[in-house]
């Protein structure tokens, strides 16, 4: 699966974007998503996989990666 970082997630609509890990900078990079059970939000680590959707590539399966943030003794 590939990872990335959400730009923006719109609740109310249940959409956003995605950009890629390995898209930083690249212009036109960022994927679309549709998920209406996610609870995601801006900046929130992400991982999906990618499929062809019309002319463009979009986000599929969208999860939410929960890092372990805990601290070791």
């Amino acid at each position: 699966m590939a990872t990335g970082t959400v730009k923006v997630f719109k609740d109310e609509k249940k959409y956003g974007f995605i950009i890629p890990d390995d898209a930083w900078g690249q212009p036109w990079t960022d994927l679309f998503f549709y998920d209406d059970q996610i609870e995601i939000a801006a900046n929130d680590r992400v991982e999906y996989t990618v499929e062809q959707w019309k002319k463009w590539l979009e986000a599929k399966n969208v999860k939410k990666i929960v890092e372990d943030l805990k601290m070791a003794a």
